[in-house]
């Protein structure tokens, strides 16, 4: 059973992912749900009108935050060693098909008052490191993504979260959003892609539904 559709919402022809997201948030009641967004749509004025829209949200880094990158991603990377005790929760889960198998990390941090863009973000209370080791035959390949967030400082929910994100994208490339939420006048069901990048996930329903994955295992440190 499908758990979400996709959405777009007609733009400007000079317009552009940033100028347009938050024009599509006005179209939604994200109250409840967390949004996921890409790195080109990871804005402080974007993150603030989520907040204030009574949703959370999950953003992905990339060079194009600058400094805020770099920060994140030296703070985070050394999580990596078993040995190292500084305070994070921690998810894995296992799961794989026709001869792939996937191995994702997730780590989660919500002590970070030594970042000194934190308060220029509205609602910020964590960061996060995914790592995804992926298997196919003899190949293994590892790729890390950094995200911040507003969710409270759980490594399941936030994994939960960034995979609903490239799950809910694999059979469309427009905003996705979930059934349970309320679409206000203006947007329309389509696969355009107009906005692409732009994911809601609301827990309540992906509880309801069955989990697909191999195996899973969390802890707090």
């Amino acid at each position: 059973m499908p758990i979400g559709w996709c959405w777009t919402v007609k733009t400007d022809e000079k317009s552009n992912e940033i100028t347009a997201i938050p024009e599509l948030l006005k179209l939604l009641d994200v109250k409840g749900c967390i949004v996921t967004i890409d790195a080109m749509g990871c804005q402080r004025a974007i993150a603030a009108q989520i907040i204030a829209q009574e949703g959370d949200y999950v953003l992905a880094l990339k060079g194009n935050q600058g400094g805020l990158y770099e920060d994140v991603r030296t703070f985070l990377k050394p999580l990596r060693c078993a040995s190292l005790t500084y305070p994070h929760r921690y998810h894995q889960t296992v799961d794989g098909d026709h001869g792939r198998v996937e191995v994702r990390r997730y780590w989660t941090v919500d002590q970070f008052d030594w970042l000194a863009d934190r308060a220029k973000w509205k609602g910020l209370n964590l960061i996060g490191m995914v790592e995804s080791e992926r298997h196919i035959g003899d190949t293994v390949s590892v790729e890390r993504r950094y995200y911040i967030s507003s969710l409270t400082n759980d490594a399941v929910r936030f994994g939960h979260a960034v995979r609903s994100h490239w799950v809910s994208r694999t059979p469309c490339t427009g905003p996705w959003m979930s059934p349970s939420m309320k679409m206000l006048p203006g947007a329309s069901r389509g696969s355009s892609g107009e906005l692409c990048g732009v994911t809601t996930y609301c827990p309540e329903l992906a509880a309801a539904g069955k989990n697909r994955q191999g195996g899973s295992q969390s802890q707090a440190l």
